[in-house]
């Protein structure tokens, strides 16, 4: 049989070089049997003798010069544990040597020339059968899958750069640190799980399997450290069904380790096989495994991004764009967005705080608003363009994209940049959003009676938008009052009985002194000097009587008025919403005042808020808590708001500042 194999050895060099290691070195390297190691252990490892049977020498003398304090006994109990690792290494150091003795031979051009004269003298006869015989070998033992029949022709021009055969060789090599100290050495590997698999995957690369009994696995990240000697035997059968386009039933968990193989380079080195093994799996078990489609088509772009593919790689990328939820709302609702919920606009609703009109109108308010985005969406359509373009910015982004997430990867590999589309909302979305909500409670407001409103930039809204969004009610109330004021009414006629108008004017004694003083106080504080210059304007002995007003006194007192308009104006004693003040500013003691003017700026922080509460014996959340009651009452919303490390005035009551420096001035 040895000449057999010896005559075909120029063209199947790897038969004859197994054949001529053996008959070599058989006697002298034979491979190790576990059960051998076991027993001399537990009988002789006092000795060593199962460490130098292994070819741990140094170690196993150790043992031999101190088998006399028994320690070495019970060490090599222990050592017991280890017999079936180091029985795999060293036959795996054997296997080694065959492999370079073939490519020494290989390589060896005057032994492959012996080789050839010896074939030549072969007899005709015997040369087919016995080269038949040989083909037959190595095809059972090395060649049971084709990669041509495999690699699709879209990923055949794939090629796998060096770097992956590198991080996949460190793993093979495992480089072992090593420290010496005179004698002996010590060697220690670190590892892990990850890179045991793939250490497995490439001794079992070409392990062939024979047909035996599925045995049912199911495991969440499967390796082969996992599966027991019965199903390692299924897999192996099940693999290279599949390598031979037999896509057989299996459990999934199978399936997913020969996916690591593949996604590790361990398997097979090239990057087309690899790629293209995937998507064929993929496609044959989707229907049986649904969820396989998630984990594959990711992986499968995450593959073809490492290897620079990124226009093949896009058309695997599942990742979708960055759109934002109300982007999608509006396009599926183009032509009613008053349909989409207002869940979808709160986000880009801002500085805006709930009042208690708010709490207690919100569907009105809510309907109003959706009114106005449909009224904001006809003019700019009348203006040819588009809402998404008016409200939404496209951008490519770049992003860190994490690869082979949830695989068991052993090897080196690094994150790659890959650009995604992002959809950003733009200001005038954000600024016409908050407006166009302040707008509606400020409608509702006035529809239900309530005077005081909340500020709006109109400017960012479309023009006369106010006026559109009121009810067709309001706006006949608007228009009638109007034509009224402008066209007036006819003087009714004096009544026959009725006693002629007297020239006496009866005035509000309370009233007058109330004005008098404001004046004084504005005088005073634009005009100190002459601020004692000013005369009463009525007689107050007697708040009753009935008296004339001197022309002089009258004038002199509206041109005093006049003079101070700005001032006044400022404090807003003759507003409207004078009345809303008015019960705040009653309700407030001379400390939450003097707080309130600190806000000048609208922002104080913390600390500076907090001294002043300490120094008025008072801590700084009783103080918030009982200015923003008193405004929640009188004003239907609170005043202060606080922040991790600042505390701000709401911006719609920025000018109470204003009312409480008049009020304090006054008195």
């Amino acid at each position: 049989m040895t000449e057999g194999i010896r005559v075909t050895a120029n063209k199947y060099s790897y038969a004859f070089c197994i054949n001529q290691y053996y008959i070599k070195t058989w006697r002298r390297n034979p491979l190790k049997n576990k059960r051998t190691g076991y027993l001399l252990a537990l009988f002789l490892g006092v000795f060593g003798a199962h460490l130098f049977y292994y070819k741990k020498y140094v170690r196993a003398t150790l043992y031999l010069l101190f088998f006399w304090t028994y320690v070495p006994i019970l060490l090599g109990w222990i050592d017991m544990l280890f017999i079936k690792k180091w029985n795999e290494e060293i036959n795996n150091n054997i296997l080694g040597e065959i492999e370079k003795t073939v490519n020494a031979y290989e390589d060896d051009g005057a032994e492959k020339s012996t080789l050839k004269k010896e074939t030549e003298h072969s007899k005709s006869s015997d040369k087919t059968t016995k080269r038949q015989k040989v083909e037959s070998f190595l095809k059972e033992s090395f060649e049971f899958y084709n990669d041509k029949d495999i690699i699709l022709e879209e990923f055949n021009h794939l090629t796998t750069p060096n770097d992956i055969v590198e991080s996949v060789s460190e793993v093979k090599s495992d480089t072992e640190n090593t420290y010496k100290r005179n004698s002996p050495t010590i060697q220690f590997t670190v590892s892990n799980s990850q890179k045991e698999f793939v250490k497995n995957s490439l001794k079992f690369a070409k392990k062939r399997g024979k047909q035996t009994k599925e045995i049912p696995f199911s495991s969440y990240w499967p390796t082969f450290s996992s599966l027991n000697d019965r199903q390692l035997k299924w897999y192996f059968y099940w693999r290279e069904q599949v390598l031979n386009n037999n896509y057989i039933d299996v459990d999934l968990s199978y399936i997913f380790i020969f996916v690591y193989e593949l996604l590790n380079y361990s398997f097979n080195s090239k990057a087309a096989f690899n790629i293209s093994m995937l998507v064929r799996l993929m496609e044959n078990y989707e229907d049986r495994f649904p969820e396989i489609n998630k984990y594959l088509t990711e992986w499968i772009a995450d593959m073809l991004y490492e290897l620079g593919e990124t226009d093949l790689a896009a058309q695997w990328d599942t990742t979708e764009d960055r759109i934002p939820p109300l982007y999608n709302e509006i396009q599926h609702n183009k032509d009613s967005l008053n349909s989409i919920s207002i869940t979808y606009w709160k986000p880009y609703l801002k500085n805006y705080r709930e009042t208690e009109f708010f709490k207690q109108n919100k569907n009105k308010i809510y309907n109003k608003f959706k009114q106005g985005i449909v009224t904001v969406q006809k003019r700019i359509n009348d203006n040819s363009e588009n809402v998404l373009n008016e409200w939404f910015e496209q951008r490519d982004r770049r992003i860190v994209r994490d690869l082979y997430q949830s695989a068991v990867m052993g090897r080196r590999f690094d994150p790659v940049h890959v650009y995604v589309k992002e959809y950003r909302p733009t200001d005038k979305l954000t600024e016409m959003v908050s407006n166009l909500f302040r707008l509606s409670e400020n409608i509702v407001r006035s529809e239900s009676g309530v005077k005081r409103e909340i500020k709006v930039d109109d400017s960012v809204l479309p023009e006369n938008l106010k006026n559109d969004l009121l009810d067709s009610k309001d706006r006949f109330k608007m228009v009638q009052s109007k034509e009224q004021s402008s066209k007036g009414s006819s003087i009714p006629k004096k009544p026959a009985n009725e006693e002629p108008e007297s020239n006496i004017i009866n005035l509000n004694w309370e009233e007058i002194k109330r004005k008098e003083k404001e004046l004084d106080v504005l005088q005073n504080a634009i005009e100190p000097s002459t601020a004692n210059d000013i005369e009463p304007i009525v007689d107050k002995t007697d708040k009753n009587a009935v008296t004339s007003l001197d022309e002089t006194n009258n004038d002199s007192f509206f041109s005093k008025e006049k003079s101070d308009h700005a001032s006044i104006t400022a404090m807003g004693i003759f507003n409207d919403v004078d009345e809303d003040y008015e019960g705040f500013l009653d309700s407030l003691n001379s400390i939450e005042k003097e707080f309130v003017l600190m806000f000048e700026s609208s922002i104080v922080s913390f600390e500076k808020a907090a001294a002043f509460a300490k120094n008025n014996g008072m801590m700084l959340t009783v103080l918030l808590t009982a200015i923003n009651e008193k405004a929640n009452e009188n004003l239907e919303d609170i005043l202060f708001e606080e922040d991790s490390d600042e505390v701000r005035i709401i911006k719609d009551f920025q000018d109470v500042i204003d009312y409480v420096r008049g009020d304090l001035i006054e008195n």
